[in-house]
């Protein structure tokens, strides 16, 4: 009796511990405006089956909706009553996480608020954790990430030219007044059995090409070229074999070859670096030296 006693109280507590908050928020975003971390360029690590994920989203929610919009001032316009109102400078009361699909089967998706509804201007952080299933395919799985935008504000409404205004309260949310939710785009996982391996895909790749790093082993110091077809911003990062980024800069490309040149004190093993932009992924593997 005091064995089982024993299993159901480790078992209580391990399920305790595993229901408590998965992610802490990162106060190093505290002073910054709307924003996801890592961005979508920078992206999820990469998953494997039967091998435990884990990733930590850091989320700062906008303070009005001009900063919700992105800038854009022609969603935070509404027509009614007959005109037109700005209501940019309207508080985020809250953004709600309405759903999230398309998460490789054996992952799950959690909030450090539980109920995942997080007011305006406000720190928080969100997870993906959980073992990829042993019969999910290899392959690059789009995350679709639904949120609603609640927001008060005043609405100064002239009937006619000779009446005084009247001021009209409104609580709506982005849903209510548009008939839709906002999506956050562009969050994928790539699952693959045998992790990152090269060129694993791309989306139009006919003009850039990544070359193996040398020297390949290296023990501390190495260089990477690639070439591309135009001057844009690109993201350079290296991953381990369970695609944790270790290292990532933004590189401002030259049209044809570039190069990398690095001094990084990694531990004996394989390893994984890409170039990535909005288009294309292509990721080479690497080996370093005892």
């Amino acid at each position: 009796m005091k064995k089982i006693l024993l299993f159901l109280m480790c078992n209580a507590i391990i399920i305790m511990a595993y229901s408590q908050t998965q992610c802490t928020p990162n106060s190093l975003y505290q002073d910054s405006t709307y924003k996801i971390w890592p961005d979508t360029l920078v992206g999820l690590p990469w998953a494997t089956q039967g091998v435990p994920y884990s990733a930590v989203l850091d989320i700062k929610t906008p303070a009005t909706l001009i900063e919700a919009s992105g800038g854009d001032s022609s969603l935070t316009t509404i027509d009614t009553l007959g005109q037109t109102f700005y209501i940019g400078g309207w508080p985020v009361d809250s953004m709600s996480l309405v759903s999230v699909s398309g998460l490789p089967s054996g992952l799950n998706f959690g909030c450090y608020i539980s109920n995942c509804v997080l007011p305006g201007d406000f720190l928080s952080c969100a997870w993906v954790e959980g073992v990829v299933d042993a019969g999910v395919a290899d392959g690059i799985y789009p995350i679709e990430i639904l949120v609603d935008v609640f927001t008060h504000g005043d609405i100064s409404y002239q009937p006619s030219p000779i009446l005084p205004p009247i001021i009209v309260p409104v609580e709506t949310s982005l849903y209510e007044a548009l008939g839709s939710y906002e999506e956050v785009p562009g969050y994928k996982i790539v699952v693959s059995q045998g992790g990152q391996t090269s060129l694993y895909y791309e989306k139009n790749n006919s003009s850039y090409v990544l070359k193996q790093n040398y020297p390949n082993p290296f023990n501390e110091y190495f260089n990477v070229e690639f070439f591309a077809p135009q001057k844009e911003e690109i993201l350079f990062s290296i991953t381990d074999v369970l695609g944790k980024v270790l290292y990532y800069e933004y590189i401002n490309t030259n049209i044809g070859l570039n190069k990398v040149s690095l001094n990084h004190n990694f531990k004996g093993g394989m390893y994984f670096y890409s170039i990535t932009n909005e288009n294309i992924s292509i990721t080479k593997r690497m080996i370093v030296s005892e």
